[in-house]
């Protein structure tokens, strides 16, 4: 047990790196998308099983086609979305519950959905929080940890990849996000 929360304390560790990394190349104009056609069925699953055995207060319900989702894009920026978006639901739930990720096909766009039951945004903050650096204020007067990049990364990987994010929040009641690609 103590080897797989070790394991997964890495893989967090490395995450972190990657996600430091990627808003240092979005910065320098080093940012480039490696477009190749994968199935986001399989992506969004392989991140979760990934995430999954690091969880100890969180239970998380994926529900997927069950037809493949193909998209164009960049693999490595597309688990980056996904695991961003997870990582947050569990970081700002810290007193666990269930997670929602939820694949759909909406006309002709992937739609990405992660739901949690955390600590939520204001109303009046839910437009800054794709902005590099910006932390609601509920998550800055807590123990939570953050750089405020993760959301931002989130949106501008997918406004790369042709598509958009979304949030509904209510404050000590959760968070919706939904990622829009084209398939």
């Amino acid at each position: 047990r103590l080897l797989g929360v070790l394991a997964g304390t890495m893989r967090q560790f490395d995450r972190l790196i990657g996600t430091l990394g990627e808003a240092v190349r979005l910065q320098t104009g080093q940012f480039k998308l490696a477009w190749q056609p994968h199935d986001l069925r399989q992506v969004v699953q392989r991140v979760v099983d990934d995430l999954e055995p690091s969880l100890q207060r969180h239970t998380l319900h994926l529900m997927l086609p069950d037809e493949p989702m193909m998209i164009k894009g960049d693999m490595a920026r597309l688990e980056r979305i996904i695991v961003n978006l997870l990582e947050n639901a569990i970081k700002y739930s810290p007193h666990g519950g269930p997670i929602l990720v939820r694949l759909e096909r909406e006309d002709d766009q992937a739609v990405l959905t992660v739901t949690d039951h955390g600590i939520g945004i204001a109303a009046d903050e839910q437009a800054r929080i794709f902005e590099r650096f910006y932390r609601a204020r509920n998550a800055t007067t807590s123990t939570i940890s953050g750089l405020g990049i993760g959301l931002y990364l989130v949106h501008e990987i997918v406004r790369q990849h042709g598509g958009n994010v979304t949030v509904c929040s209510r404050e000590g009641r959760g968070s919706t996000f939904r990622v829009y690609l084209p398939c």
